[in-house]
């Protein structure tokens, strides 16, 4: 970073007579500030106290005015405090600027300036830059966030300081705020790992901590916050197991994924627990029914070790998704989930047999069951009116497809790489609302149907590989308003398929090239044989 770039609010000697003169601030500002120009003037000398860009400084020379709530200072809130209009908080949110600044803090003038403010929120979002001893470095904090504001800041609930190189550890229960409630360092690097003192946190209920590069274990339920709702550590490298945070009465939503934990799932989860996302793990084992969490909304364990078969979710009343995708499952399915389940994600697991009856629910739109062994496709009577979503590429299913035109709603039919024979369904087997059809690597055999012309809102139909298919593209296909939202038929040149590409389906046809996979447009189908 050049500092010729940047725009100093007070303009001493050089960098090291600003870096004293800051030292002294402390001493000129009074314990506790009572008014609203005592707020303005903590600001100014806190303004002092970092370099910003030439594209923040605009925003920041609203500070100049004589009161930051009258005159709305930029990055500044307030509200009532003791019957007066007082600076409440501060949010820098440098994300949302374009192009996005930068702001340097100058390590030495910042303790202590800002406690003597009654804020209740501290944010600065985007890329800071801190000023210490050493010279610059990006978001490097020794130790202390950016305010030392701990147990001074009594009214301060709200803390956010994200997208930070810190390279130090978590700050301390006694380096935070004894009343913060809300805490997000997330996309900040750190060191080190969780600390057990934030169990004395008593009112926090926020914490991200996603993107950090933390490490070692989890809390165990005694060392944590005992009013935590919202708990997200994903994207780190904790190690260890899931413990048992049954005690934590309060948390509503978990998020775990991509650390490195392993072993079996608690038995037991928090009985208030709504959101539960541990992906891309190394958890083992059978999957609990937690049949007492019935609050449950998502449970989301994609990418692990699980296996065994799917418990009973029919006593989890409130269960909206369910996604079990690549583990190691296998078994017969069941169809035993709840009335309220709308999306199941349970591809490339080890699931053999049919599809379950699952008209029974009501609320169902997307049942993914790619990659698995599923030998019989389901019939149309076994799936809900309000299914949108039908995925069941790369299984064993044999035989012609069944009859779908029942479904009204039903918009995605994939049956890819499966070995399904006979004529390609006629339109009057498909539903009508269908918008992506895919039966590529199947044992299809005869015409194109030209029926399909009626399907007005099909945009995609990828058909290669089945090589029992011949003749032309039908002439019926987007003419005249026929297929008028088609923008990719998907076909193989050099089997039976032949002839020209109809002129209002010309840069809608293409071939897929699986070693670059990319689609290649097709000039032509080749010369049909002349009868």
């Amino acid at each position: 970073m050049h500092r010729r770039a940047f725009h100093v609010a007070r303009q001493p000697a050089g960098l090291l007579a600003l870096l004293l003169a800051l030292a002294s601030l402390q001493l000129q500002v009074d314990a506790v500030t009572k008014t609203e120009a005592d707020d303005a003037q903590v600001l100014r000398l806190w303004k002092q106290g970092f370099l910003a860009s030439k594209t923040l400084q605009p925003f920041l020379d609203t500070w100049v005015l004589s009161r930051p709530c009258t005159s709305k200072w930029w990055g500044v809130g307030c509200s009532l405090v003791d019957g007066q209009q007082r600076v409440t908080a501060i949010d820098l949110d440098l994300f949302n600027l374009n192009p996005g600044p930068e702001i340097v803090l100058l390590e030495t003038g910042i303790p202590g300036i800002l406690a003597d403010l009654p804020l209740k929120s501290f944010q600065i979002r985007g890329k800071i830059v801190w000023v210490g001893d050493q010279g610059i470095r990006t978001c490097r904090i020794k130790g202390a966030l950016p305010g030392a504001f701990a147990k001074k800041s009594t009214a301060l609930i709200k803390l956010v300081v994200r997208g930070c190189h810190m390279e130090v550890g978590l700050p301390a229960h006694t380096q935070l705020p004894p009343n913060l409630e809300y805490l997000d360092m997330s996309s900040d690097e750190l060191t080190g790992g969780l600390l057990p003192g934030w169990a004395n946190l008593k009112q926090l209920k926020y914490v991200n901590l996603n993107h950090t590069s933390i490490k070692g274990p989890l809390m165990q339920a005694k060392w944590m916050p005992p009013s935590i709702e919202y708990y997200d550590v994903s994207y780190n490298q904790l190690t260890g197991g899931v413990p048992d945070w049954s005690s934590l009465t309060k948390l509503r939503r978990l998020e775990m994924s991509a650390n490195n934990l392993e072993g079996s799932l608690p038995m037991v989860l928090p009985p208030n627990l709504e959101e539960l996302f541990i992906l891309y793990n190394r958890l083992s084992g059978s999957l609990p029914g937690w049949a007492a969490s019935q609050g449950l909304k998502t449970i989301y364990l994609a990418v692990n070790q699980l296996t065994g078969s799917l418990p009973d979710y029919t006593p989890l009343k409130s269960l909206t998704g369910l996604g079990l995708d690549n583990n190691r499952l296998s078994g017969q399915l069941s169809g035993l989930f709840p009335t309220s389940i709308k999306w199941l994600g349970l591809y490339n697991n080890g699931f053999t047999g049919s599809v379950p009856d699952l008209s029974h629910l009501p609320s169902l739109t997307s049942i993914a069951l790619y990659d698995n062994q599923i030998s019989v496709a389901p019939e149309a009577a076994f799936l809900p009116p309000s299914l949108q979503s039908l995925s069941l590429s790369r299984n064993k299913m044999k035989g012609p497809m069944p009859d779908y035109s029942s479904h009204p709603n039903l918009q995605e039919l994939s049956f890819s790489e499966n070995l399904l024979d006979g004529s390609l369904p006629d339109v009057t087997l498909l539903p009508s609302s269908l918008v992506h059809l895919d039966l590529r690597m199947n044992k299809f055999s005869g015409l194109l149907p030209g029926g399909w012309a009626v399907l007005k809102k099909l945009e995609t139909v990828t058909l290669e590989y089945n090589k029992g298919l011949i003749g032309s593209i039908p002439k019926q296909w987007g003419n005249g308003g026929a297929m008028s939202s088609i923008y990719r038929i998907v076909l193989k040149p050099g089997t039976g398929l032949c002839g020209p590409i109809p002129k209002h389906l010309e840069h809608h046809v293409y071939k897929y090239d699986p070693a670059t996979q990319y689609y290649t447009e097709l000039p032509g189908l080749g010369r049909c044989p002349t009868i």
